[in-house]
């Protein structure tokens, strides 16, 4: 039997309360909003927000000469997401974003606000936002005149913050 939540995810569930089920990150799905629009077809979808760089500290003294005594963090560095997708026609990525077609990154002209919701089984197991976003990269990455002949883009977004929402 499977089960179905308010996003239309239909998932065979798994019953993670009891012994023997899967404890690590599997089974899951992840699904973007903008705009308050569900956006789908996404094929990855990678946020980089977890960096920063740190300073070493060095003392003159007979004791640590030449080796850092301390280490002082600085600022969390990234704030931007890599992501890739699949085209369909008339729904391409900057108007399922909210944009009209692009002539080029210039045409965006407004930030725009996500959501990402990672389920676990078809529950919510978290919820982010991210605000102050800009497409800092879009380009179709394949053009395939064989096979299924796919447009795929890849796109880079920088974000101002993201806050846990759930």
């Amino acid at each position: 039997m499977a089960a179905s939540n308010e996003f239309g995810v239909v998932v065979s569930p798994i019953d993670y309360t009891k012994p023997g089920t899967p404890t690590t990150k599997v089974y899951h799905g992840t699904s973007i909003e903008v705009g308050g629009v569900r956006i789908g077809r996404i094929n990855s979808w990678s946020p980089q927000v977890y960096s920063r760089a740190a300073t070493h500290v060095w003392e003159i003294n007979r004791d640590t000469w030449g080796r850092p005594v301390d280490i002082v963090p600085g600022n969390n560095e990234g704030y931007t997401i890599s992501m890739a997708r699949t085209e369909v026609w008339d729904q391409e990525i900057e108007i399922e974003f909210g944009y009209d077609l692009f002539d080029d990154l210039m045409d965006q002209t407004f930030p725009f606000e996500g959501r990402e919701f990672l389920f676990k089984g078809s529950a919510v197991y978290r919820q982010w936002l991210y605000a102050g976003c800009w497409f800092t990269d879009r380009n179709e990455s394949e053009v395939a005149a064989q096979g299924d002949g796919i447009i795929s883009v890849n796109a880079s977004i920088q974000f101002v913050n993201r806050s846990r929402l759930q």
